[in-house]
Order: structure tokens, then C-alpha cells, then sequence
């Protein structure tokens, strides 16, 4: 009973699906890669930036369609806004594995597992309250009292 009022919160679905949007991009991502280096030959660095094209905008297609089924219709200025978003997470990503693994000696796939857990939650909650922040998701506005208006 608890667990299912807490699956029934609007922001705990979103970040499941976004989770669930995020799984499917990893295996499109690779599944790219794959097809471009192994079958096509396509050097390696050219096939992950094709590949994370890819994976990005797929992501951006559903996690505006499904995760956060918003109507609003500047997609272009979205579509920049969530490229900037991934941009910063894969710095993040980058910049804590490095940290952890050079300054703290942690193993690098375990620095990547957190990277990826503190990345997922980072990207969840620009997406949701930048890129695809709707008025519902402000935060309500308190009205200023002053003499003029008493």
C-alpha cells in the first residue's frame, strides 16, 4: 500500500520512465556504436559521436513525449536546452570518475556507478524543471503584502 502511493506521485513516475528512457539510449547507444565500428568500420571516435547523437536525441524525443509529456511547442530551444544539459552530464560523468579514480584511488567501474547514479539524478532534475518545466512545475508565488495593497 505504501509503495504503491509512492509509484503514484507524478515525479516518482517521471523518474522512472526517465530512468527507463535512460536504459533504452544506453543499449541504442552501443547498438550503434557496434553497427558503425564493427560492421561499417567506421573509426571508432567518429562512431561515438555519431552514437550519442543518436542516443540524445532519441532521449529527447521520449523524455519530452512519455517521461514528461510536455505540449510545449519551442522545441528547437528544448532540443538546445537538453544538448546542454547531456553536455554538462557527460562533464560531470568525466569529471567525478576522474576525480574518484585519481584522487581517491576508487576502481574505475566502481567511480563510474556513481558517476552514473549522481549524473541520473542531475540530468532528471534539469530536464524536468529546465528543459521541460511547465507553470505547474513552478513554484507557487506568495503574494507580497504591502501597505499600498492592505
Amino acid at each position: 500500500m505504501i509503495i504503491k502511493t509512492f509509484l503514484q506521485k507524478p515525479a516518482i513516475k517521471q523518474f522512472i520512465r526517465f530512468s527507463l528512457v535512460g536504459a533504452f539510449n544506453t543499449v541504442l547507444y552501443y547498438s550503434v556504436y557496434l553497427l558503425l565500428n564493427r560492421i561499417f568500420s567506421l573509426h571508432y571516435l567518429l562512431a561515438i559521436l555519431i552514437s550519442f547523437s543518436i542516443s540524445v536525441t532519441s532521449s529527447f524525443i521520449l523524455n519530452k513525449n512519455w517521461t514528461f509529456k510536455n505540449k510545449d511547442r519551442h522545441v528547437n530551444r528544448q532540443y538546445i536546452k537538453f544538448w546542454i544539459m547531456a553536455l554538462c552530464g557527460l562533464g560531470f560523468n568525466e569529471g567525478i570518475v576522474f576525480l574518484l579514480v585519481e584522487y581517491f584511488g576508487l576502481y574505475d567501474l566502481l567511480a563510474m556507478a556513481f558517476a552514473i547514479v549522481v549524473v541520473l539524478f542531475w540530468n532528471f532534475f534539469m530536464g524536468k524543471y529546465w528543459v521541460f518545466k511547465t507553470a505547474k512545475d513552478e513554484p507557487e508565488k506568495v503574494e507580497e503584502v504591502t501597505i499600498n495593497n492592505l
